[in-house]
């Protein structure tokens, strides 16, 4: 009978408690590694747009919306969570927490779903807030073949149907603080809202750059990129071409409903007809948005106008004259120089200038030239594709 030392015994139980050692440390190794992330990697790159801004963090995304609406109080931000355990507390506490990927939306704009088609992310589109006035074929026929339900918006908004369609994410917008209880149904009812708020933005091609922002979301960073640098490249071109020492005056929105309101001289209405080598009459004016001005104001800066432009929806001189007889004093009506941006409408007057023109500042300001310029298109081989000529 072989007898066993003691001493070996003894070796032998240390052998085992050291392996023991070793694998419950192994266990608990990944939780000294996961420490939270708050230094970023890298930070998208913007050219024009302000209003959003990208951190890439080890583990996560942070995107944060600096405006969601006019005059809000705090930005909003949103972290899209790759590893949680890389996130900080406080994020995960405070920010609207997004899925790594994002597969099903509500669109509560229109504006939002030419940025979708151009990153071919359309197909994610689950919802929408009112189909009547969409001009895409492709969401209309997704929404004919019930892949898309209408879920209206703000407080007419069918809560039932859109938690139905198990959205990751709801893309929408706010006018001012009134947006702040819709942000507050939503999340109570576990919803994801996403501002966007290009509309904010003060120059064509920075509403355009939020293109960059549904990359993120969808993970297509390089095509957004890709696609924006097209759009610009085009817009710059375009620009270039005009001559701009010699600028025809422009005047933009008839009345409505006994008011007249008018683009601001810094507004993106009146960049595109700078660019597009116009001389708009309310250039000197500082506002970024519309603006109220009296009847007698606007009339007597208009009334010698070389171009009018933007009326209201209708499609003929005899239309507009209709609806605002003073306007055969107006040398733009009585040079047949009026143009409106409503070519590409649907039965409802969904109009597509708003729905894809975002996204395409370049389409518009071509057609502006045109407009404007001409002798850019001496043999007339282009036709507007935005704008009609009202006869």
């Amino acid at each position: 009978m072989v007898k066993i030392k003691p001493n070996f015994i003894l070796d032998l139980i240390g052998i085992l408690l050291i392996f023991v050692g070793v694998g419950i440390s192994s266990c608990h190794a990944p939780n000294t590694q996961t420490t939270a992330s708050t230094q970023p990697l890298k930070t998208l790159p913007l050219n024009a747009a302000k209003g959003f801004q990208v951190q890439y963090f080890d583990g996560y995304t942070q995107i944060t919306v600096m405006e969601p609406w006019k005059n809000a109080a705090k930005n909003m931000v949103y972290v899209m969570v790759q590893d949680s355990a890389k996130v900080p507390t406080t994020l995960l506490q405070n920010a609207i927490i997004l899925p790594w990927q994002i597969n099903k939306v509500a669109v509560m704009s229109t504006t939002y779903i030419h940025f979708l088609e151009l990153l071919q992310r359309d197909t994610t589109i689950r919802a929408i807030s009112d189909i009547k006035y969409v001009c895409s074929p492709k969401i209309q026929a997704a929404y004919q073949s019930k892949k898309i339900v209408e879920v209206g918006f703000d407080e007419h908004m069918n809560m039932e149907q859109l938690l139905a369609t198990n959205c990751d994410a709801v893309l929408t917008y706010g006018i001012d603080n009134a947006a702040s209880p819709i942000v507050a149904v939503l999340k109570d009812k576990r919803q994801k809202p996403i501002f966007v708020s290009e509309y904010l933005e003060q120059t064509p091609l920075a509403q355009a750059e939020w293109i960059k922002f549904f990359g993120v979301l969808f993970h297509e960073e390089r095509a957004a990129d890709s696609i924006y640098q097209f759009i610009s490249m085009n817009y710059n071109r375009l620009q270039a071409t005009v001559n701009h020492s010699a600028r025809p005056t422009v005047i933009s929105n008839l009345p409505f409903k006994g008011n007249w309101y008018i683009p601001g001289g810094k507004s993106v209405a009146a960049t595109f007809i700078k660019d597009a080598g116009g001389a708009y009459v309310f250039a000197s004016n500082e506002e970024t948005g519309g603006v109220a001005c009296s009847f007698e104001t606007v009339y007597a800066a208009a009334v010698q106008a070389d171009y009018f432009i933007h009326l209201n929806n209708d499609i003929t001189e005899a239309a507009v004259q209709k609806e605002f007889p003073e306007i055969r004093h107006f040398k733009s009506f009585q040079q047949h120089h009026l143009y409106n941006n409503n070519r590409r409408i649907n039965p409802a007057l969904g109009n597509d200038f708003w729905e894809s023109g975002r996204a395409r500042p370049d389409l518009i300001l071509q057609d502006l030239i045109l407009i404007l310029h001409p002798e850019t298109d001496p043999t007339h081989q282009q036709k507007l594709f935005y704008y009609r000529h009202l006869e």
